[in-house]
């Protein structure tokens, strides 16, 4: 299920950052905005997904655990964007292009969130 989540949000979140044209200079007093939607589309995005999984996989959905999920992982995409703004900040990207500064985040993005979510399945007993 984690694998599909990754693939899921690696190409959703490429047409997130199409649409928005993140990496646009005059689009900087944007960042807030730029946080929200990130933080809903995540949210949206990974619950629709764990939804469709257990329909297909044939188990119970259950809503609570599903929107903490949901949830915990838009926060640590929105964690992880906070970094690669101040990575930006401090010119770490300065010669990249906008599609690598676009891939950095995106790959810092999935980063995060894999990485907690395989802490949580070490840490979680098995029911």
């Amino acid at each position: 299920m984690l694998i599909f989540d990754i693939i899921v949000l690696f190409f959703g979140l490429i047409l997130l950052f199409k649409f928005l044209n993140i990496n646009d200079k005059s689009n900087v007093n944007k960042n807030l905005l730029y946080k929200l939607y990130l933080f809903i589309y995540v949210f949206l995005l990974l619950a629709t997904t764990d939804m469709i999984t257990n329909l297909i996989l044939k188990q119970p959905i259950n809503i609570e655990n599903t929107i903490s999920s949901s949830i915990n992982s838009a926060f640590i995409a929105i964690f992880a964007y906070v970094t690669y703004d101040e990575l930006m900040y401090n010119n770490f990207f300065k010669d990249y292009s906008n599609e690598q500064n676009v891939s950095t985040l995106i790959l810092l993005i999935i980063l995060f969130i894999s990485s907690v979510k395989v802490v949580q399945m070490f840490i979680s007993p098995v029911v």
